[in-house]
């Protein structure tokens, strides 16, 4: 079960030192992540996806997008000589 290991992970971590904002948040997702719907989750991984797109310099950006480019245009290759069988 999850909440017993997130609250001893807590109880640990603040007999130490005060919470750091990452660790709250990765207590917080351990913990309620289980009690999400499917469509709860996949909302959650397109905002962080969408977060972490954003936070890409423009050149990193592009370079991610070109290798979509040429992998959209390596299975249009494929499907075209599939089609020509």
């Amino acid at each position: 079960m999850v909440l017993p290991v997130v609250i001893t992970g807590l109880k640990e971590l603040m007999m130490n030192e005060p919470l750091h904002q990452h660790e709250m948040i990765d207590l917080l997702w351990e913990y309620e992540q289980p009690f999400m719907r499917m469509e709860e989750l996949m909302d959650w991984a397109e905002k962080g996806f969408r977060d972490h797109l954003r936070e890409m310099s423009e050149s990193e950006l592009k370079a991610r997008y070109n290798r979509l480019q040429e992998l959209s245009e390596q299975f249009s290759d494929c499907m075209d000589v599939n089609d020509a069988m």
